[in-house]
Parts: C-alpha cells; sequence; structure tokens
C-alpha cells in the first residue's frame, strides 16, 4: 500500500463535499483511457471502443458469458492469478492449463501447450499480460504467436492488463488488441487503473475491443457493467 496520488484525493474530497456518491456513470471514461493509453502506451484508442466494467474480472465474467457456452473451455498460465480457477468454474466453463515454461532467465509461454488446447477445442484464453505473479512481459512476437494461434482456431483472446501501468524501466507493455489484425479480430483488453493507483476498493475497470466484431460483442454487456462501477466512473479521469 502507498499513498493516493493527489489527483485522486482532490476528486474524492470534491465528491464527498458534494455529498455526490450516487451511482456512476461512463461519460468521458473512454476519452479518459485513450489519453491514458496513449501516453503511456502508445496505443491509438478509439473511445467509442471502451466499455465501463466493474473491475477486470467482473468483465471478465460477463464478456465470458456473452461469448462461450456452459462447457466450453478456457485457458490459463498456471502459476496465475487464483480467481482465475475460481471465475472460470463459477461461469460453468471447463479449465484447461497450460502452464508457463520456467527457463533460467525467466518464464516463457508453451506454445506447443497453447496450440494443442486450441486445438482441443477450447472457446477462450484469459492471458494475464503483464503476467501475475511472475511478473513477465510478452514482447510483440509473443502477442503475435498467440493471435495467430486464436485466428487458426477461432479462440477469444480475453486479456487481463491490470498490471501494464506497473511495468519496469527497460521492459514495454504492448496492449494485446493494439497489435490489430488477428490479435483485434480475436481479442478485448481488459484494463483498470486499481493496482497501479492503489483504488481497488473504489471498484472500476475497461473493456477495450480493437475491432468491430469485438465492439459489437462489448455492446452487449449489461447495463449493470456501466452503471454499477462505482465511484472509478468519476475519478478514472483524474487518474488517467
Amino acid at each position: 500500500d502507498y499513498e493516493l496520488a493527489e489527483p485522486v484525493l482532490a476528486v474524492l474530497r470534491e465528491a464527498i463535499e458534494l455529498s455526490d456518491c450516487g451511482y456512476a456513470q461512463p461519460a468521458g471514461v473512454g476519452e479518459a483511457f485513450a489519453r491514458f493509453a496513449a501516453v503511456r502506451h502508445g496505443w491509438t484508442v478509439e473511445p467509442g471502443s471502451v466499455r465501463l466494467v466493474p473491475d477486470v474480472m467482473a468483465g471478465f465474467d460477463a464478456i465470458l458469458d456473452l461469448a462461450t457456452e456452459p462447457g466450453d473451455t478456457v485457458v490459463i498460465n498456471p502459476p496465475v492469478y487464483p480467481p482465475f480457477f475460481e471465475h472460470i468454474a463459477k461461469e460453468g466453463r471447463k479449465i484447461a492449463e497450460v502452464p508457463l515454461v520456467r527457463r533460467e532467465d525467466g518464464w516463457e509461454l508453451d506454445f506447443a501447450g497453447l496450440e494443442a488446447a486450441f486445438a482441443a477445442g477450447a472457446r477462450s484464453y484469459l492471458l494475464a499480460s503483464p503476467h501475475n505473479p511472475t511478473g513477465r512481459v510478452f514482447s510483440a512476437d509473443d502477442l503475435g504467436r498467440i493471435a495467430e494461434l486464436a485466428e487458426r482456431y477461432g479462440v477469444l483472446v480475453i486479456s487481463d492488463e491490470i498490471h501494464a501501468p506497473l511495468t519496469l524501466p527497460g521492459a514495454r507493455h504492448i496492449p494485446f488488441v493494439s497489435l490489430g489484425g488477428a490479435a483485434a479480430e480475436h481479442g478485448i483488453t481488459l484494463a483498470s487503473a486499481s493496482k497501479a493507483f492503489n483504488i481497488a476498493g473504489l471498484k472500476g475497470a475497461v473493456a477495450v475491443a480493437g475491432a468491430p466484431s469485438q465492439q459489437r460483442l462489448l455492446g452487449r454487456l449489461p447495463s449493470a457493467c456501466q452503471f454499477g462501477a462505482g465511484l472509478l466512473g468519476e475519478i478514472g479521469r483524474a487518474s488517467c
């Protein structure tokens, strides 16, 4: 834990002084995230492709419900954030584990394992990028190979990029859908200020589509995702 950034504190204080702790609304969040993405990641985001969700895992649940059916298989890469297991099982989906491979210089994706899982009928891949807990920041080549496999086997890649703003000097985070092409056609990026800015308790994240097909999918998200996202719907503009 560390102290909140002053711009976040200022907006929170203002909201409390105005007794404005009612329901959040998404106006301006797409524009705020687009500005942040451009500065931090060199990523050009169309504000209309950004959807507010309560948090990253709630966004994952909602997208999985729209894009897959109970009994479908979701791929993950252990060792990984433990709630991944719980959320996939809760949605009635099966889990295919493709563990990362430990090398002398760090952790690597097992692409042969990924292809085998995709070929076996997996419908979705929940990618932690940067990876939690190993800290692995995937290269453009890594992400491109994932996109190629996703296109070949018709797999939806849901990229949890909640730790992206914490990437250390010397490494560059590349948002999955920013690659365009197959990554945009078969991917959705989930992002949030919650980890980097220590505001997880305020709730709020975004789902970002990179192609019209995925924008249509996000357009089917229930209204509760847009209006039940907590105070971050307002303060996101300050933190971004």
